[in-house]
């Protein structure tokens, strides 16, 4: 809908929505917002918002108003960028060691190949 220049729909359809349906729920609609114009809103939307990724999506509209300064500042150092990419991968590292398995590789049920007799 956003890109069909309808980001006001998509942003009612988003946040009607239980707030686990959509992923990067407030990024998207922070770019809609932006797509609609109301930029001071997506800016707002995206400042509280933690990670590297976030931080990238406000400096964008931030350096489209020439406010440079602002945009350098929300951008994360190398350190915390590290930081946060090494708490990612421990904590998918301990959810995947958690998870039960039936067959001990990491995806749940072993592979059964499909029956292909009635092919033949």
């Amino acid at each position: 809908m956003g890109e069909a220049g309808r980001a006001r729909e998509a942003i009612e359809e988003i946040e009607a929505l239980p707030a686990g349906e959509v992923d990067d729920r407030e990024l998207t609609i922070a770019s809609l917002l932006a797509q609609d114009s109301r930029v001071e809103q997506a800016i707002a939307r995206l400042r509280p918002l933690p990670g590297k990724r976030a931080a990238t999506d406000l400096a964008e509209p931030l350096i489209r108003q020439t406010r440079f300064a602002e945009a350098v500042a929300v951008i994360p150092d190398v350190a915390a960028q590290r930081e946060e990419e090494r708490r990612f991968w421990t904590d998918r590292t301990e959810q995947k060691e958690m998870a039960p398995s039936d067959s001990g590789d990491g995806w749940g049920a072993p592979w059964t190949a499909p029956n292909t007799a009635h092919l033949e």
